[in-house]
């Protein structure tokens, strides 16, 4: 299994809840990782890169501590532009969304809490399945 996706949340609830719906959701057809703050995800990137597993997708909360969402997901899309990103908020303002949709910086942005088959739908369309 060489394709991945990464869930980004500071909140370890919100976090482990998406990652075992989509693992169950995805079963053996890519590996989900995860990251609690995004300088660890911006580091687990890195790493995954390296080793050549094909990250394909980052799913990201807007507010979290040290690094916003849309801070992080533009660093992604800078560094790794193949990468798909989606934005998870309970919180972010209308306009950081349209700025962020009008950069073209996020495929989606789902509000918390988000329904599951739109995710996944969302999800399976930046896998290329």
């Amino acid at each position: 299994m060489n394709k991945a996706i990464l869930c980004v949340d500071d909140e370890a609830i919100i976090l482990s809840v998406m990652q075992k719906k989509l693992q169950k959701y995805f079963t053996d057809r890519v590996k989900i990782y995860s990251a609690l703050n995004a300088e660890s995800a911006l580091e687990l990137i890195n790493d995954l890169h390296a080793k050549e597993i094909q990250l394909m997708v980052v799913i990201a909360d807007y507010l979290m501590p040290g690094m916003r969402g849309d801070e992080f997901l533009l660093k992604v899309g800078n560094n790794y532009p193949w990468i798909k990103s989606i934005m998870v908020t309970g919180m972010a303002e209308k306009e950081i969304i349209e700025d962020l949709r009008s950069r073209k910086i996020v495929k989606a942005v789902f509000y918390k809490p988000w329904l599951d088959d739109e995710l996944f739908s969302t999800v399976e369309e930046c896998m290329d399945f």
